[in-house]
Parts: structure tokens; C-alpha cells; sequence
């Protein structure tokens, strides 16, 4: 598989996964604020229970929905916080000195940040 093919395998991914989060986010706002959406897909899968007479099913689906964005938000929250913990990790080994000296050496006058 070529570059440019996993490329657009990975932007497809992350542009299908985006617009499910979303299609589910807009759906909890209007479950919970009430409002009425005119076409949310988890809402059309809602109606379609509905229709075919599998309204227990209808429960179930709130249920995943909601688990989904809760369980997204619990990983984010866990993921950020590791983050912060390595970018603290990582300011322990920071040699200013050196980092000034290679800026100096190599003509580049930019400091480095983390």
C-alpha cells in the first residue's frame, strides 16, 4: 500500500469517525435540551426501532450513545492528563546550557520550548 493510499485511508477514518461523533453529540443535546432536529442519524435509527416494532431497542441504543461519549471523554481526560505528567517528565531532563550553545553553533536563534 502506497503512502498516498494510506493517507486517504486515514483521513476517510478520521473524517467518518468525526462525523458519527458528532451526528451522536448533536443527538445528546437534543435528547437533553429538547430540541427537535430535523435529520440526525442516531435519531433516524431511533424512529426506524420504532417503526419495526423493536422499541426495546430503542433504550438500548440511548445507552451506547451515551456510553460512547462518556467513555470518549473519560480516555481524553486520562490521555491529557498523562500528557501533562510526560511534558513534566520531560522538563526534568531539559539542558538549557546545551540547548543555547547548539542554538549558537548551528546560526539558529531560536529557543527551544517545551
Amino acid at each position: 500500500m502506497s503512502k498516498r493510499q494510506s493517507s486517504l485511508m486515514l483521513f476517510g477514518s478520521l473524517i467518518i469517525s468525526g462525523m458519527i461523533f458528532l451526528q451522536m453529540s448533536i443527538y445528546i443535546l437534543s435528547m437533553f435540551a429538547g430540541w427537535n432536529v430535523r435529520f440526525n442519524l442516531v435519531a433516524v435509527c431511533h424512529s426506524w426501532l420504532k417503526v419495526i416494532g423493536l422499541s426495546y431497542l430503542e433504550y438500548v441504543l440511548d445507552v451506547f450513545v451515551i456510553y460512547t461519549l462518556l467513555f470518549l471523554l473519560w480516555k481524553m481526560t486520562i490521555h491529557w492528563f498523562h500528557a501533562m505528567q510526560m511534558k513534566k517528565r520531560f522538563e526534568l531532563y531539559k539542558e538549557n546550557a546545551l540547548t543555547n550553545e547548539m542554538n549558537k553553533k548551528y546560526n539558529n536563534e531560536k529557543k527551544l520550548s517545551w
